[in-house]
């Protein structure tokens, strides 16, 4: 292999994506009349078109700095297959093969969160074994609280099974700070739940710290979608589809009490000691009530609604939920979907294949540093870019299923989010690391 020059950067090979089913193939081909079409991209690279720009720092006290730089433009090159396998139920096997399009490893990225050692996990349980005991000796609302718990917790164990919300809770290490940020301040009966002087690590590929509240908003959304994406793949029969779709409703209704009995949502911050929550579900009106209704189109198609918000503003948002929401569903949608494609089954052919390419401008980099040591290091990073748009050499695309692939691709915004999101990681962990152009040559900081 061809040694790559300086500042090259690859991307790991993605599974296929799932386009279209039931579409008219080619007469002749082995799996006409119909088959299943799904993209790949593979021997992905990212080259910096020169150096990055000015930094400018901020400095936030105690210690810390913000630094904020743009990288120069980004060309991103690769290979693309469109493949096609039979449609389900059509008996047909496959002898095609969905082989990885490059030999490359895959990229490093961001340095994930270390798991909680057992011997923590298994001490934030004991509290939360006490704490479910005290809320049962509270009284009927306790008692309705502990009740809902249990009635859902097959239908979220699921989820958590599936894997559909690991990109999104364990992401940045934010939720399991707050949820070492619970633990002490139950155990200790003092400590606000939800303080507001504390912020957290954003999900979302951003600077932005967020509050305690806005995290845990971010993670109901991300359990509700995952809920009602499952709930959509099986059929009407299945009594899981059922406790899927009751389960998504219960989380959402029990956001809504919070907010009626305790003012708390994802802009505003009450902050609670544990004995003041215990008061406020003592207290609160309708809690053994059926959950309100639901309605699961902004978990189908956040795109839709997103779109149309840009065009009327907000008054176009769905009732009970913001554009802040609809982006947090947006985003768990969008791991379901790649969850989705990564746990099909290899086996196709491809029917068309060529490269594509990709060029983003605008990108910039925001890290904050603190000084430990006589020296300083880099606390957190992220890379903020936009939407590539992603060019396909589809000139041989014909029929059906050429005309099938091109409007599916035009409306998909998921695959361009989720390239974006491979990209922004891998330029990440090379900033890092002060791999050039990627890091800036003006920041004399190591990794922390």
């Amino acid at each position: 292999m061809t040694e790559p020059g300086p500042g090259v950067l690859f991307l790991p090979d993605s599974p296929g994506y799932p386009l279209a089913s039931t579409v008219s193939l080619p007469e002749g081909h082995p799996f006409a009349p119909a088959g299943t079409l799904s993209l790949r991209l593979g021997d992905l690279s990212v080259t910096a078109e020169g150096e990055p720009g000015e930094a400018t720092v901020e400095d936030l006290g105690g210690g810390r700095s913000r630094v904020t730089y743009p990288l120069a433009p980004l060309a991103l090159t690769g290979r693309y297959s469109l493949d096609v396998r039979p449609d389900p139920g059509t008996g047909l096997d496959s002898a095609g093969d969905l082989a990885p399009l490059s030999t490359r490893p895959a990229s490093p990225g961001l340095p994930k969160p270390l798991p909680a050692p057992d011997d923590i996990k298994e001490e934030r349980l004991d509290t939360a074994r006490a704490e479910r005991e005290k809320l049962l000796e509270s009284g009927e609302n306790g008692y309705h609280l502990v009740a809902a718990f249990y009635e859902h917790n097959e239908a979220y164990a699921d989820v958590f099974d599936s894997g559909r919300v690991d990109d999104v809770w364990k992401s940045n290490g934010g939720t399991d700070a707050m949820a070492a940020d619970t633990h002490d301040a139950v155990r200790s009966d003092q400590g606000k739940v939800n303080d507001s002087a504390k912020t957290y690590a954003n999900p979302d590929p951003s600077p932005k710290k967020v509050s305690y509240n806005e995290n845990a908003i971010t993670q109901q959304l991300t359990m509700q979608e995952a809920l009602v994406h499952m709930a959509e793949r099986l059929e009407e029969h299945d009594p899981k589809k059922a406790q899927y779709q009751a389960a998504a409703a219960a989380a959402g209704d029990f956001g809504t009490r919070v907010k009626a009995d305790t003012g708390n949502d994802r802009t505003t911050v009450n902050p609670l000691t544990a004995p003041q929550v215990r008061d406020a579900v003592k207290k609160a009106a309708n809690a053994g009530r059926a959950a309100a209704p639901f309605d699961p189109a902004p978990f189908t198609d956040p795109d839709g609604f997103l779109e149309r918000i840009a065009v009327e503003g907000p008054s176009a948002c769905p009732p009970g939920l913001t554009e802040a929401d609809l982006r947090d569903i947006q985003r768990a949608r969008n791991a379901c979907l790649q969850a989705d494609a990564a746990a099909e089954p290899a086996s196709g052919q491809p029917l068309h294949q060529g490269t594509c390419r990709a060029r983003i401008e605008g990108a910039t980099i925001t890290l904050e540093t603190i000084a430990r040591g006589g020296a300083r290091t880099v606390d957190w990073l992220t890379v903020q870019a936009p939407q590539p748009d992603l060019e396909l050499d589809d000139r041989d695309w014909q029929g059906e299923a050429g005309d099938t692939a091109r409007e599916r691709l035009t409306g998909m915004h998921f695959i361009r989010t989720l390239l974006r999101d491979a990209l922004a990681e891998r330029v990440a962990a090379a900033a890092r690391t002060g791999t050039s152009p990627y890091g800036h040559p003006d920041l004399q900081t190591g990794t922390g």
